[in-house]
């Protein structure tokens, strides 16, 4: 049996991390169109779809649940579809002599899609039984009277008769079934169980920039929102997603950053019948190249060479050693691997790039002075630096239409000039991991 070359058995290993790389890309593209399928069936079939599921649901949603009324027909039928798997995938139980009918589990479980609408994961499945109580219910941890309650063991309790109140009056900013959903939500995220990854990706991002308006209402000065939204930031969270819901028109003229960020954060906004978010129009990248040339930058990094020695001996050695062993021309011995390396080093020297900060745009140059990409501040969500290879390197988080866009550059980048890129990420809202 003949055994492999050197040589040999690194380009078996090249092809078959190449192999793998290109099924990973295949798997992502394949995923992501899979995400689709569901609605477009809904939106070519809806109308083959709706008969049944409006006799078993609709019956208990129109016209008391405005949310409802206003969506076009194919995502109603979306919506009543979402009810139907919500409510399959709950334990519903009664305390207090309450009658577990269809128009129960319809209003809760509308309550969490109406909230969720907009994400692919809305079934909310850490929160497995819900309790329902007639009225308001004592709860011997706080010795006091609550209406609705949601745990971390995965028990969502709510008061039928103030879940019913909170669809009759639609615009009083008192939904005890949203506000419990939503703590809903947001759990799930922070117990890393099966929660939507856009909402998660985004909800630091959102929380950064309404925690001036939290402190406003911590503090007790004057808000929009209620007081208590101000008793923690989980509260504060359920008590926007009451008014983002119930008040939007009047929540995006008295706080327009924090309620375009909850649009955002939950992919809908509740003033377009579609429920659409009106994505902001993006200047090109040419025209955003160009302008950078008349403005000062507020912050620039320097190039740093400090690897690029390390890396060419390192490689130097690799490939002299493999030269020895594959070759056995004396002038390959010296010049391949010298060649390779210095191929190397050029690899390593243009993957390096200068972060430069602008008063509203963050920008990425190559070692050239050539720039790669212009990102305008308000559309990053969060930046991640790390290390690799070629020294630092550094992601950039997006969010459009629903997904989450990623970026990475690496850098040779001083511990110092990080720390300022951070604490100017910082002031720009921007989360940094």
């Amino acid at each position: 049996m003949t055994s492999l070359s050197v040589p040999s058995i690194i380009a078996i290993v090249i092809l078959t991390l190449f192999t793998g790389y290109l099924c990973y890309g295949l798997f992502l593209l394949i995923g992501a169109a899979l995400k689709n399928i569901g609605d477009r069936f809904v939106f070519r079939f809806h109308h083959s779809l709706s008969g049944k599921l409006k006799s078993e649901y609709e019956i208990h949603l129109a016209g008391r649940f405005s949310f409802y009324d206003k969506l076009p027909d194919a995502m109603k039928v979306k919506f009543l579809l979402r009810v139907k798997n919500f409510i399959a995938d709950k334990d519903f139980e009664s305390r207090g002599g309450v009658e577990l009918t269809d128009e129960v589990k319809a209003l809760v479980a509308a309550s969490a899609v109406q909230i969720t609408f907009g994400l692919h994961k809305y079934t909310l499945s850490h929160f497995s039984k819900i309790i329902l109580y007639p009225e308001s219910f004592y709860n011997r941890l706080g010795d006091e009277y609550h209406i609705g309650e949601t745990n971390v063991q995965g028990v969502i309790v709510l008061s039928w008769k103030d879940l019913q109140d909170g669809f009759l009056k639609a615009t009083d900013n008192f939904n005890v079934g949203l506000h419990e959903m939503a703590h809903a939500l947001e759990l799930q995220w922070r117990l890393e169980d099966d929660y939507d990854s856009f909402f998660g990706n985004y909800f630091e991002k959102w929380s950064m920039v309404a925690d001036e308006e939290f402190e406003n209402i911590e503090n007790e000065r004057e808000s929009f929102l209620r007081k208590y939204a101000g008793a923690n930031k989980h509260e504060f969270f359920a008590v926007c997603m009451e008014y983002f819901f119930e008040s939007s028109k009047e929540f995006r003229e008295r706080l327009p950053q924090i309620y375009y960020q909850l649009c955002i954060l939950l992919n809908q906004d509740p003033l377009q019948a579609d429920t659409h978010v009106e994505e902001i129009k993006r200047k090109p990248q040419e025209q955003l190249k160009s302008e950078l040339t008349a403005i000062t930058p507020v912050f620039k990094t320097e190039f740093s060479f400090r690897s690029i020695s390390f890396h060419a001996v390192y490689l130097l050695l690799i490939f002299t050693v493999i030269a020895k062993q594959g070759f056995k021309s004396s002038l390959s011995m010296l010049y391949i691997p010298m060649i390779i390396a210095t191929v190397a080093v050029l690899i390593t020297i243009y993957r390096n790039n200068k972060i430069i900060f602008y008063e509203n745009y963050l920008a990425v140059r190559n070692i050239f002075g050539n720039i790669k990409i212009v990102y305008e501040m308000d559309e990053i969500i969060a930046v991640t630096f790390g290390s690799d290879r070629a020294g630092n390197s550094m992601e950039v988080i997006r969010a459009r239409g629903g997904k989450i866009i990623r970026n990475s550059y690496s850098h040779n980048t001083s511990a110092g000039n990080i720390s300022k890129l951070k604490e100017i990420m910082r002031e720009k809202k921007i989360v940094v991991r």
